[in-house]
């Protein structure tokens, strides 16, 4: 009852753990997805920013092409989009500004070379004033002196005018009249002299106008072309600049409401898991409760199992004064109970912390402390035997002579079992230390629990029925060794061990050793003789001993080789011998039963670290 009330409380537990999982795993997912949705708009803000930036170099760029035109050295770092279309506007005024400046210079220049034409002008028309002065001054003395050739004087003139230097003035003019020519002639020389270098200067000075100004208007056609290719790259830059720009505004107010949303999931969520986090907080307090009441009940169940352990070692200690196989096989017997036990503790345990595997580990060392006592009762307990002996000698005369080899195998046989116990004992210390390692693998599958649970009530079932039928063979031991002491007569033969002998061998399939053990203890018992041994196929028939073939096919067809050899050998060997064989066998087999059961349950890695221990 108080097994099945702590099964069904830790499977209480254990389902409020899955429970819990389940709910923390629910969570865990949901902030998850929130985790990655508030990663992606971290991304598309990222993004957005990138973008941002891209379009501030941009305006950045403009701005600097702005500067490097020299048009404002106040133009700002930044500014709005409002803020650049007016400043190309302010650019596109300016730089008609600067067109308007360059047509006023070159009409200043085409003013300049009309003025300096109008000069050449003026000095052409001085220069023909002073001509016709010098031929009216040239006219005046002729009139003084009526007896002039009027002709020659005309022809002195004509002759001065077309500007004639090696013109010669006719001798039939008056002297005063050639002086005043060679004067005029030489004032107009050199009058025509500067006017000359006046004239190659005005050329020069309208040559260098003309070229300057086709400079000028190469040049301004140049900054003209220039400034409008600018200007509509500029244009062109701008208007994608504020297209990116509204662009990034709509994204950046349609991330920002994402983001509002998002905001106020979250809010709703943790709103919605705070009182879920109270009741798993609540369900871990629950849960420790349980755990601690669990680990009572195992500590009870622990201790009602040692009482029981100590019940059944002190109705063991009550039956030494019966034979050493009955010793031997309640020792045996006891070990298996103990080693059970453990695997019971260690199956219900499975989920416990490391302070239960320390348990464990005391208890491992108790058990080896009850095994160096069981070794010092068994030390008694032979030398009770040898007691006994003596007692049996009367019983069993036939065996006199075998007696001290047969105390002898048993001290020995005593003596392996404890080394057998003190290995045991190691190995269950090494398989303590792997247990440890091995229980953070079973934290981790908490899941599993129920598999585990259902595969211990198995083992549990299977562990009840071994338990009752070694309680069912330690019984008919007891009955058979009180008959066998109350029927100390070899003419006696108990019926009921016969009977459950003959059942044992019927019983037992055909080809099976067990039959050829058992047909050897019937022998023994009823005292066959060699004639009735070979009539039931325990010894070879004497026609087919000398056969050279007798090792392969002069048997019985259930026995093999082995068994004729053990035949052979157990002919030599006495009833007590055979009898004592037969039950170690037997109780062997009920081990290798058990074991086979317990390892043909699927296991995974962790249960065949817990079957090893």
């Amino acid at each position: 009852m108080a097994d099945d009330a702590a099964l069904q409380k830790e499977q209480q537990w254990k389902d409020q753990v899955a429970t819990l999982h389940a709910k923390l795993t629910q969570a865990g997912n949901h902030l998850k997805t929130l985790a990655q949705e508030n990663a992606r708009l971290n991304q598309q803000l990222a993004q957005h920013n990138s973008e941002r930036e891209t379009h501030d170099n941009t305006v950045n760029d403009l701005l600097k092409t702005i500067g490097s035109l020299s048009l404002d050295d106040d133009t700002p770092q930044s500014l709005s989009a409002p803020e650049a279309t007016k400043l190309v506007e302010t650019v596109k005024a300016r730089m008609k500004e600067k067109e308007e400046k360059a047509t006023t210079k070159i009409e200043s220049l085409e003013n300049q070379v009309k003025t300096l034409s109008d000069q050449l002008e003026d000095a052409k028309k001085e220069a023909s004033a002073a001509a016709n002065q010098s031929t009216r001054s040239s006219k005046e003395p002729s009139k003084d002196k009526d007896q002039c050739d009027v002709d020659l004087i005309t022809k002195s003139l004509t002759s001065l005018l077309e500007e004639d230097d090696d013109s010669v003035f006719p001798n039939e003019l008056p002297l005063q009249v050639r002086s005043a020519f060679e004067n005029v002639r030489q004032k107009w020389s050199d009058k025509l002299d500067s006017i000359k270098e006046d004239k190659k200067k005005m050329e020069q000075a309208h040559n260098d106008l003309q070229r300057q100004l086709t400079k000028s208007q190469l040049g301004a056609s140049q900054d003209k072309d220039q400034w409008m290719n600018e200007k509509q790259e500029l244009e062109a830059k701008l208007q994608h600049a504020e297209k990116q720009h509204r662009e990034s505004e709509e994204r950046v107010t349609q991330l920002q409401q994402e983001h509002q949303s998002l905001l106020g999931k979250l809010a709703h969520i943790k709103e919605t898991l705070a009182p879920r986090l109270e009741a798993d907080k609540q369900l871990r307090q629950q849960v420790s409760d349980l755990t601690a009441r669990l680990e009572t009940a195992e500590r009870e169940l622990t201790q009602t199992r040692a009482d029981r352990v100590r019940h059944e070692e002190e109705m063991g200690r009550d039956l030494a004064a019966k034979e050493r196989m009955v010793a031997e096989l309640q020792a045996h017997m006891e070990q298996v109970q103990q080693e059970r036990e453990e695997w019971e503790a260690h199956a219900m345990q499975s989920d416990a912390q490391r302070n239960q595997l320390e348990t464990r580990c005391q208890q491992l060392t108790e058990s080896f402390e009850e095994l160096q006592h069981q070794q010092q009762k068994e030390k008694q307990e032979h030398e009770l035997e040898r007691a006994s002996l003596a007692n049996l000698q009367t019983v069993l005369e036939e065996f006199q002579t075998t007696k001290d080899a047969e105390v002898r195998a048993a001290v020995e046989h005593i003596e392996r079992q404890l080394e057998v116990a003190k290995k045991s004992l190691t190995e269950y210390q090494e398989r303590a230390r792997v247990a440890e390692s091995a229980l953070d693998q079973y934290q981790q599958d908490v899941a599993k629990t129920q598999k585990y649970e259902q595969e211990i009530k198995e083992k549990n079932l299977l562990i009840g029925k071994l338990r009752h039928e070694a309680i069912i063979l330690n019984e008919h031991l007891i009955e058979a060794m009180r008959r066998l002491k109350e029927e100390t007569s070899d003419s006696n033969v108990d019926r009921q061990l016969i009977s459950n002998l003959i059942i044992g061998f019927l019983m037992a399939p055909r080809g099976d050793r067990k039959r050829f053990e058992i047909l050897t203890i019937i022998a023994s018992v009823l005292q066959m003789t060699d004639e009735q041994k070979e009539q039931v196929g325990l010894v070879r028939p004497k026609n087919m001993r000398s056969s050279p073939s007798s090792n392969s096919s002069s048997t019985p067809g259930w026995m093999s080789p082995q068994q004729q050899q053990q035949q052979s050998q157990a002919t030599g060997e006495s009833f007590t011998d055979a009898w004592i064989s037969f039950l170690l066998k037997e109780s062997s087999a009920y081990g290798r039963a058990a074991s086979n059961t317990t390892q043909s349950t699927p296991a995974s890695p962790k249960e065949k670290s817990t079957t090893d221990i």
